[in-house]
């Protein structure tokens, strides 16, 4: 898959966490998936239980993940929330 268009896949999950999920202190919660930014918001960062992906400046990223299922699992996610804003 192509880095950018995931990134910008995994960007508009982001917007769709911070715009429909539950604000907890800093982050926001949403179908077992956090969001929340750094301090100065150039880091975005996405993660659940078992999967961490940040997001850097120029759509450089790092994934951090206990298994490659669950890695698969938390992109299914992603997706899923990328494709619920095409409806």
């Amino acid at each position: 898959m192509d880095e950018k268009i995931y990134v910008r896949r995994a960007f508009r999950a982001f917007g769709t966490i911070l715009a429909e999920g539950k604000r907890v202190g800093n982050e926001y919660h949403l179908n077992g998936l956090v969001a929340y930014t750094d301090h100065d918001g150039y880091t975005v960062t996405i993660r659940n239980d078992y999967v961490q992906l940040d997001i850097f400046f120029h759509n450089k990223f790092s994934f951090n993940y206990s298994s490659r299922k669950e890695k698969s699992l938390f992109l299914e996610k992603i997706n899923a929330l990328d494709r619920s804003h095409d409806l």
